[in-house]
């Protein structure tokens, strides 16, 4: 559908949008796409054979194409339906996760034979989950729900997508004065359900409109209770697991007992039902207006011309837009000293607070002031931005939940979602290489050149039913795509990849070293498989948390060296660009001068089996002094070296290279640098110190004025282990959502 003598680049990246927006549009459009995509699904197997591979991406992005568009299925016929879910029935048997997929795909369109408008009655009620704007004042518009992106204050890029996609800034206006609690739907959505529904099967006339808007708001919920109710018994009946009185007939088992059969109803006589109730609630609006004039509906259709244009033209209906916000920082950090931690009466170290602690703080307590003890609000968070943004915010979101004393936390379910915007992000990298929808519609469009333009233009070889679409280029409206990519990511991807988080503590003096803590360790393992003891136990100076990469050494050494000069350290950016190319100036000057002298150091690790246990801890007695050594959780282009990490797995790999010293020759480390870690413990010899490298930010932090090149304070000790929650054993989890689960 796309003209083949056109050059495309990431132009299919927009294609979903382009297609949504012509299935919106009539429900024509609808039939050829969905009709169109099934035929595509059905040739599949014959791919399969092929390329197996290939042919699992296609029916995953056609599956979740469907999906996407299932909350407009409601004008389909059930004709129509009942031949997708036979055509797609023979992909329920094929292996995780498309077999999956397919089964929530089915289930979705069975529900919708027998309940019309189902799907877009239930993602109304998911969107109702999640934290919604704040009600104006007198105004009785429906509220958006929020999404705050996490950026940058000084990222160029961030700011120009923001000014393409028109999103401003926060305006500390929380939603503590909406007049409905989290879960429930707002009137106004709730009366054009109800009227789209009816509709759909029934004639709905402006005098039925007139009637339905002096209903009162609680008759309103009542009905809409009621066919909410009379949808879920008529799937509960299609497949024979709903109990009532009324049975088909009495069977007797073997036993001689008497057990009742639930009748077994089809989606024609299922239709009949729909059409008798339907009849009876609209019946009974002109009565139950008389009794509810003080009390109407009518305040939220200012503009009923509005209501008569929906009823005349049967339009569809579909969820309003997302509110966009932005929460730009600068991305500094600070640590509490011991004098500020006893005045709020902290007892343990916490992670360096950043500037989105305090906003995310005041964000989620304003959200949540109303909240039931069992409702939670969905909040949704777009990080968009490099590794330095993603570690500012994980800081902030370790310290929220650390220094949580109100169970604040636990009225709040957190959606987390990544963008690149252009920048090196190892999480949407990673993302990127294993959910292939994300990559085409996510990374893609916003990892290129600031900005493309899209554009769609019908071939004039496509299909008779294709012709009949909109056939004009689509170009420069900047907005409406990349918005509509974010929806698309924001309410469709359901799967959580579960991201361990690791815990760097920092010492700047060298603690006490306990020397029986390997014979500890022999015992222990003698009776519990993977159990530790720790050879310092001392309180750390800082805490630092990480989910992507850690290093010590030369890398280390240099970014502290170029931040004295001025110039930050960013290994992964433009050779091109003009920062490269003072970074290498500055490298050779580095190398020149022999700015970076190895620190000897004594290290002791616990190695883990593929299990996930430990299998032995390896205590080098004597010190050594190392190149490079890294810790990765999240894969890199600079773990050439290094097995690839998965973030779900409970270790970390380690890479370690010594340098050419005779104490090293003989090392284990030396002869194995790649090893599977839970625990690491270093300290220096003498009172040399080192830098570390968090998930490429530098500590210990330059002082403000950078001008001096007196060297900073650094590290003498380092202990490396897996963060948990808490007072609990539970590790601590960082979720990213995406479209597909990750398997690795």
């Amino acid at each position: 559908t796309l003209d083949p003598n056109s050059p495309c680049y990431g132009e299919y990246s927009f294609l979903y949008v382009f297609l949504k927006e012509q299935a919106e549009t009539s429900t024509e459009n609808l039939r050829i796409i969905v009709t169109d995509t099934v035929k595509r699904i059905c040739a599949l197997p014959q791919v399969m054979r092929i390329n197996p591979k290939v042919a699992s991406n296609f029916l995953l992005a056609y599956v979740h194409l469907l999906n996407s568009l299932s909350s407009l299925f409601g004008p389909l016929g059930t004709q129509q339906l009942c031949e997708v879910i036979h055509n797609l029935q023979q992909f329920y048997f094929w292996p995780k996760p498309m077999g999956n997929y397919v089964e929530d795909l089915l289930v979705r369109m069975e529900k919708e034979v027998m309940f019309p408008m189902c799907s877009l009655w239930e993602s109304f009620q998911l969107e109702a989950k999640s934290a919604r704007s704040r009600e104006k004042s007198g105004k009785f518009a429906e509220l958006e729900s929020i999404v705050y992106h996490i950026m940058d204050e000084e990222c160029p890029t961030a700011k120009a997508f923001r000014h393409i996609c028109e999103i401003k800034k926060d305006d500390k206006k929380y939603a503590h004065r909406l007049r409905y609690k989290t879960s429930e739907i707002s009137t106004r959505a709730l009366a054009l359900l109800i009227l789209h529904t009816i509709n759909r099967d029934i004639e709905v006339t402006r005098k039925d409109v007139d009637n339905f808007l002096n209903l009162g708001e609680d008759h309103v919920r009542k009905i809409s209770e009621e066919i909410l109710k009379f949808g879920r018994d008529m799937y509960k009946k299609a497949l024979g697991t709903f109990e009532e009185e009324e049975t088909s007939g009495d069977v007797k088992d073997k036993h001689g007992s008497t057990k009742n059969i639930p009748k077994l109803i089809t989606p024609q006589q299922g239709a009949t039902l729909r059409l008798k109730l339907y009849q009876k609630i609209k019946s009974s609006w002109s009565k139950l207006s008389q009794q509810d004039s003080n009390t109407s509906v009518k305040r939220f259709f200012p503009d009923t011309d509005e209501l008569y244009d929906i009823v005349d033209n049967k339009m569809m209906l579909s969820l309003s837009a997302l509110c966009h916000k932005a929460l730009k920082k600068p991305l500094t950090y600070e640590f509490l000293t011991e004098e500020q931690r006893k005045f709020s009466m902290e007892l343990e170290v916490l992670p360096p607070q950043t500037e989105f602690f305090n906003s995310l703080q005041g964000i989620i307590t304003g959200h949540t002031k109303e909240t039931g003890k069992e409702d939670k609000t969905v909040l949704r968070l777009m990080l968009s931005g490099g590794d330095e943004v993603m570690h500012s915010f994980l800081c902030a979101y370790v310290m929220l939940k650390e220094s949580d004393k109100t169970d604040l936390m636990k009225k709040v379910d957190i959606k987390i979602y990544v963008t690149s915007v252009k920048a090196e992000n190892s999480i949407a990298c990673f993302v990127a290489r294993h959910d292939s929808w994300y990559y085409r519609n996510i990374y893609t469009p916003l990892s290129n050149d600031l900005f493309l333009l899209p554009w769609v233009r019908l071939h004039g070889n496509a299909g008779s039913g294709m012709r009949g679409m909109e056939s004009q280029l689509h170009g420069t409206r900047m907005k409406e795509y990349y918005l509509g990519l974010l929806e698309n990511y924001i309410r469709h991807a359901n799967c959580t990849l579960k991201i361990n988080v690791w815990n760097a503590k920092l010492y700047v003096s060298k603690p006490d070293w306990d020397h029986k803590a390997d014979s500890k360790d022999a015992l222990k393992r003698t009776t519990v498989v993977g159990e530790t003891s720790s050879a310092i136990n001392a309180e750390p100076t800082h805490v630092i948390p990480f989910f992507h990469r850690l290093e010590l050494g030369y890398a280390a050494e240099l970014a502290r060296y170029m931040s004295l000069e001025g110039v930050s350290y960013k290994p992964n950016c433009d050779p091109d660009s003009r920062g490269a190319l003072e970074m290498k100036k500055l490298e050779e000057k580095f190398i020149r001068e022999k700015k970076f002298q190895p620190v000897e150091v004594q290290i002791r690790i616990a190695r883990v089996g593929l299990g996930g246990k430990v299998i032995d801890v390896i205590h080098e007695q004597k010190y050594i002094a190392f190149h490079t050594l890294a810790l990765s959780n999240v894969p890199s282009t600079a773990d050439n070296k290094s097995f690839p990490p998965n973030p779900e797995d409970p270790w970390l790999e380690m890479y370690a290279r010594t340098a050419s010293s005779s104490s090293a020759k003989k090392s284990l480390l030396d002869k194995e640098p790649h090893q599977h870690v839970c625990r690491l413990e270093l300290r220096v010899k003498n009172d040399d110190q080192f830098s570390v490298l968090v998930d490429g930010v530098l500590f210990p932090k330059m002082p403000k004025s950078s001008k001096s090149k007196t060297p900073t304070l650094g590290y003498r000790t380092i202990v490396i282990e897996r963060l948990v929650e808490k007072d609990t054993d539970i590790p601590f989890i960082f979720p990213v959502q995406t479209f597909y689960p990750i398997t690795i």
